[in-house]
């Protein structure tokens, strides 16, 4: 799990995998992980947020009223949505599962 992974981690684990000894590190970082979730999960919260008015938008610019916004109709609109979030470039796919890229960090 990735918090294990996060809560595991050292400067001299961090060094060891090749990070700058120019570079500042807080072991706090690594061991009081609420700051850092709030963050994290914050940029996904507006992200969905976001997708969601690109829904409704797409809707009224359809011609359907406000309170036809719902159900299948809605669902549809957001997985049709595509736009650059706060996390990345969002866009779904047919099942209405968000694509995007990921990065992998050999530490």
């Amino acid at each position: 799990e990735f918090l294990d992974f996060w809560t595991g981690l050292t400067r001299e684990k961090l060094l060891d995998a090749g990070l700058s000894t120019d570079i500042e590190v807080q072991e706090s970082w690594f061991h009081d992980t609420s700051e850092f979730l709030a963050t994290l999960w914050n940029a996904y919260f507006f992200d969905s947020l976001t997708a969601i008015l690109h829904g409704i938008g797409s809707l009224l610019e359809q011609g359907y009223e406000l309170n036809e916004a719902q159900g299948e109709l809605l669902n549809e609109a957001i997985f049709a949505a595509s736009f650059e979030g706060l996390t990345g470039q969002i866009a779904f796919d047919e099942n209405g599962d968000r694509l995007g890229g990921y990065v992998i960090y050999n530490l």
